[in-house]
């Protein structure tokens, strides 16, 4: 098992997905291998999932 870090709540949008995605690399170093987990949530957990998976930053 992993070691939490952080618990937050954001909004669902844009925006809010940024705010996690800064959240999670302030807590990452350059080689670390980053493991999230989400509440399945009918159709709210899609889009900030696929937000995660396609930023490139």
């Amino acid at each position: 098992m992993g070691e939490t870090l952080a618990t937050q709540t954001v909004t669902n949008n844009l925006p809010g997905a940024s705010e996690l995605r800064d959240a999670i690399l302030q807590h990452a170093e350059a080689d670390d291998t980053i493991q999230i987990a989400m509440e399945a949530t009918s159709v709210y957990s899609w889009h900030p999932a696929m937000f995660l998976c396609w930023d490139s930053r």
